[in-house]
């Protein structure tokens, strides 16, 4: 059996004294590793504590945007899903949200426009 841990590997280890276990596949909140022990994942980042591990739903929804393209940075371009999402989460907040954006109905100021 490999031991997951410094030295013996090439990974820079968040703890360099201890081993680490070798994940192989998630299913829900669970994670099992190489040895088939099951750990319940409650520390998992947000989409999985939202959502578990392998949703086929999600892999499904991930591998249709892979084939589209896979980041675009915000800063130059726009898109269909995040304008979706945004439209969604518009329909949750308070308020006139566009009543926010002045320059809806008239051009942004010429100091805006130099930052763009």
């Amino acid at each position: 059996m490999t031991a997951y841990r410094y030295p013996d590997g090439h990974v820079f280890y968040r703890k360099l004294g201890r081993t680490f276990p070798r994940i192989v596949r998630g299913e829900g909140c669970w994670l099992i590793d190489d040895r088939g022990k099951r750990y319940l994942d409650a520390v998992g980042g947000a989409y999985v504590a939202n959502f578990g591990h392998s949703n086929p739903d999600i892999a499904d929804a991930m591998a249709q945007q892979a084939r589209q393209f896979g980041y675009l940075s915000g800063t130059a371009f726009t898109h269909g899903p995040v304008e979706e999402l945004a439209r969604e989460l518009a329909t949750t907040l308070p308020g006139d949200l566009d009543k926010l954006y002045f320059w809806k109905n008239s051009p942004p100021p010429t100091s805006l426009l130099s930052t763009m």
